[in-house]
C-alpha cells in the first residue's frame, strides 16, 4: 500500500460520511500523471513525441490507429 487516506463527506450534500468501502472513480485523475511522465521521459530522451505510439505500445495500433503519434494533434 502506498497511500491510505479517507475522510470527509461522501455526497455533495455533505449528509453522508465517507466510509472505508466507498467506491471512487479515479480514471480521469491518472491522465495528468501519465502525461507528466511522458513529458519527463521525452525530456530525458527516452521517448520521441514524434514517433508512433504503437512503437512503445503495440496494442495501440488496433482500430486504425497505427499512424497516431505520441504528440497527436487532431485535425481542426
Amino acid at each position: 500500500m502506498v497511500v491510505n487516506l479517507w475522510g470527509g463527506q461522501y455526497t455533495a450534500e455533505a449528509d453522508t460520511p465517507w466510509e472505508r468501502g466507498a467506491i471512487v472513480n479515479t480514471w480521469s485523475r491518472t491522465k495528468t500523471i501519465a502525461g507528466k511522465r511522458f513529458l519527463l521521459l521525452a525530456d530525458q530522451g527516452e521517448i520521441d513525441l514524434g514517433r508512433k505510439a504503437a512503437r512503445y505500445w503495440p496494442e495501440f495500433s488496433i482500430e486504425d490507429k497505427e499512424d497516431v503519434t505520441i504528440a497527436y494533434h487532431p485535425p481542426p
